[in-house]
């Protein structure tokens, strides 16, 4: 479980509190002792020491129903300012495909952040033994594999002891130098020279094209190690994000800067208690971002943040509170990521044809994984952002019962909220930490949208209810009136139980609420002409929204 720094959203944003740790005893190796070692100082203060006569691990290699498995251990990095002052191995795992000459593309997998050692302890070298969450991705690996990927899995259980991604040391550096030492190694290792892999990886990897996993904490590394990398001859062209730590904000109100320009998935399990919503908060401040590829964030439900690592699932310790035998289990876990991870790679590294929607006019696919998925989707194509959030175009108020106001979500136990507080929910739990525009929308009444702009092939709109619905519809409906110079309306029905409009409250727990997006394709006779406005009511029912963006897209 990750220890970062994230804000959690009851209503609103509160202020940023460091999650609490787990402990996990799986797949852990002894580390060798030695007498130069310094004292164990358990403190999410301090960092790694490791001695400097430590002991490298022999490689190990298994092979297992399609994969071949390597341990590896090359030495260690000195971190921190001072020399000596901190010290860091750097380890790992390498799965490959079982077959001479695989070819097979790079996916890194970068595990999450937790105590590193048995009894709850944040230390390196450890007083008894490591717990390895590099081999409790293992499982990843191995399917991956078996579909012609390889996988390293750093281990960054040391790296990571410290809560602070600057201080006392920069983990971002330290996070460059022990993956950059790894990549280095396996892509020697692919070119046939001798390294600590050991023989038989001639012609095994292909780095060209790389691809990063991340999961909770190191989401933070992912931005930066794109922008590292971007010129090397192992760029990242593809990211995926389960359970992502984001600063969605931080005590400073500051978001984490948007991913670069690749493509990018994220995955939210709707019952995760440890990063929870911040990736959805996160994509949500940056809807207005112009891409050229995908963002994507995916809400599924019943998953939570910890039974994607074995070295978590196999202690039994799930992050979900209140979680039956109903609960899907760490199987059910892995086979999602595993299937959401391969239909991922398949779309950006292979550039085969998935039920991703990789452009902006694609449909938003139903399920993930198997699972019902909802969905964020940032539009990766030539727009005009008509609306965003109180910040950007105009929204007024037509018709009879239509509002709107614009609003910032705040902490509800803040005494002192701002003026443009948007007011809390009665019975609903809503995931939102950006600007939008609280509005009422009726069967007679809603806002309109300003707009001048030609040749728009496409209308997208960024919203979410923000309450559970008194009278236990379905949904929000919602009726969309496009208007044109031509003189002659459009005019589309949104279902009210579109994923991004659906009523979430459950029969015995209220629902949560986070901004989806619905794409409605627009009518030639549309794009022909100049669109003048875009009016949004209630359809047959009366609902309120919270809206972040309006994007006409025209290429």
């Amino acid at each position: 479980m990750s220890s970062c720094v994230v804000a959690t959203l009851l209503a609103g944003t509160v202020a940023a509190a460091p999650v609490a740790q787990a402990s996990s005893q799986v797949e852990q190796a002894r580390l060798p002792r030695a007498a130069a070692a310094a004292p164990v100082v358990d403190g999410e203060n301090d960092g790694p020491h490791s001695p400097v006569n430590r002991k490298r691990a022999a490689t190990t290699t298994v092979r297992r129903a399609g994969a071949v498995i390597r341990d590896v251990d090359l030495g260690d990095v000195e971190l921190g300012e001072r020399k000596g002052q901190f010290r860091s191995p750097v380890r790992g795992v390498l799965v490959t495909p079982d077959r001479p000459r695989a070819n097979a593309p790079l996916v890194i997998m970068s595990h999450l952040r937790s105590p590193g050692c048995a009894d709850d302890v944040s230390a390196f070298p450890c007083p008894g033994k490591d717990v390895r969450y590099d081999r409790g991705m293992t499982h990843l690996g191995e399917s991956l594999a078996k579909q012609g990927y390889s996988v390293l899995i750093p281990n960054l259980a040391p790296l990571f002891i410290g809560i602070g991604m600057a201080q006392p040391y920069d983990q971002q550096a330290g996070y460059r130098t022990i993956v950059g030492r790894l990549r280095d190694e396996t892509v020697a290792a692919s070119a046939g020279r001798a390294t600590a892999f050991g023989k038989g990886l001639n012609g095994a990897i292909d780095a060209r094209r790389t691809a990063l996993i991340v999961h909770s904490r190191s989401a933070y590394v992912a931005g930066p190690l794109v922008q590292a990398w971007s010129r090397s001859s192992s760029p990242i062209v593809s990211v995926m994000a389960y359970g992502g730590a984001f600063d969605a904000p931080d005590d400073h109100g500051r978001f984490t800067p948007m991913i670069p320009d690749v493509p990018f998935l994220g995955i939210v399990g709707d019952r995760d208690k440890d990063t929870k919503f911040t990736g959805q908060l996160w994509l949500t401040q940056h809807a207005g971002a112009s891409r050229r590829t995908p963002a994507l964030m995916s809400v599924v439900p019943g998953l939570g943040h910890n039974y994607v690592n074995r070295a978590l699932s196999s202690t039994r310790l799930d992050d979900r509170a209140g979680c039956d035998a109903t609960c899907p289990g760490p199987a059910a876990h892995e086979r999602f990521l595993s299937s959401a991870a391969r239909l991922w790679l398949d779309a950006t590294v292979r550039r085969t044809r998935t039920t991703l929607p990789m452009t902006a006019a694609a449909p938003l696919p139903a399920t993930l994984g198997g699972l019902p998925a909802r969905w964020l989707a940032v539009t990766n194509a030539p727009r005009v952002n008509a609306y965003l959030g109180g910040m950007r175009g105009s929204m007024r108020p037509i018709g009879r019962g239509g509002s709107v106001r614009p609003c910032l979500y705040v902490d509800p136990m803040n005494p002192a909220k701002p003026a443009n507080a948007c007011p809390e929910p009665q019975r609903g739990d809503v995931q939102n930490a950006s600007r939008v525009a609280r509005v009422t929308v009726t069967p007679s009444g809603g806002v309109r949208v300003a707009a001048r702009t030609r040749g728009v092939r496409e209308l997208v709109l960024q919203l979410s209810p923000n309450d559970d619905r008194a009278d236990r519809r379905a949904g929000s409906p919602l009726r969309v009136t496009v208007r044109t110079a031509s003189g002659r309306p459009t005019v589309i029905d949104v279902p009210a139980n579109h994923p991004a409009l659906r009523n979430r409250a459950g029969a015995d727990a209220n629902g949560t609420y986070a901004i989806g997006t619905v794409r409605l394709m627009m009518p030639r006779s549309v794009t022909a002409s100049t669109v003048t406005g875009i009016d949004l009511t209630g359809g047959r029912a009366s609902s309120s929204l919270d809206i972040r963006a309006v994007d006409l897209v025209t290429g």
